[in-house]
């Protein structure tokens, strides 16, 4: 029996690779697409996340009413760890799970347990940010979502496994692969909790850019006008 999709080639833009089983792509834009949910996403790094938390930090900080703000956000966080708990109960003890939210949830309950809240909040909140201020970072809607999972599943050393490495005698931490799905599901809680804050906040700094634009060019107008 032939293989009816072996042998194409990639149907990612500007790829010339041949597919693999029977997926559309090949192995290098198929992991992409697994991992960043489109095969043409550019990954959210440690260091772009790194940076744009701080600056997102450093808006909400700004405000007359950050103190107010900050505690409203916590309070978000503490409610998802709430509901992601009461779902986690349910789950028998020596059952294999069935049910598709337990999985986005054990992910949050695990993440929360010794990651910072307020680096938690200021990572999703860069990611819906970025969203905001760059139209084309993300491909499409699961992209969205993956880096928003994606990156909170790494602020967690609860899902990183260490082995000693033989050549140097050091231990070395290396994640454990999680389900795409839950992963995407995870995102999609998270930005529905925090997304919107972070698009607010980049047209608030669009629009106070504007204002402080319009102040400094005042006196070149008034020059100009008759």
């Amino acid at each position: 029996m032939t293989r009816k999709y072996w042998g194409r080639p990639c149907s990612a833009t500007g790829c010339h690779k041949q597919t693999i089983g029977h997926s559309k792509h090949c192995q290098t834009h198929r992991s992409v697409d697994r991992r960043w949910g489109h095969p043409l996403q550019a990954p959210m790094t440690k260091g772009e996340l790194t940076r744009l938390s701080k600056h997102v930090t450093r808006l909400i900080n700004s405000r007359p009413n950050s103190a107010d703000l900050w505690c409203k956000l916590r309070e978000a966080l503490k409610q998802l760890k709430r509901e992601a708990r009461a779902v986690v109960a349910e789950i028998k003890p020596g059952f294999p799970v069935f049910d598709k939210e337990a999985g986005p949830n054990l992910i949050i309950l695990q993440t929360l347990v010794d990651a910072e809240p307020d680096k938690v909040i200021a990572a999703m909140i860069a990611i819906g940010y970025v969203a905001g201020i760059d139209r084309h970072r993300f491909k499409n809607d699961d992209a969205y979502f993956m880096a928003a999972g994606r990156r909170l599943y790494l602020l967690s050393r609860a899902h990183f496994e260490g082995h000693i490495n033989p050549a140097t005698g050091k231990r070395h931490f290396v994640c454990k692969e999680p389900n795409s799905k839950n992963v995407l599901a995870v995102g999609r809680k998270m930005m529905a909790a925090f997304g919107a804050f972070g698009l607010r906040l980049a047209l608030i700094e669009e629009r106070d850019e504007r204002h402080a634009d319009d102040v400094r060019k005042a006196p070149l107008m008034a020059l100009s006008s008759p």
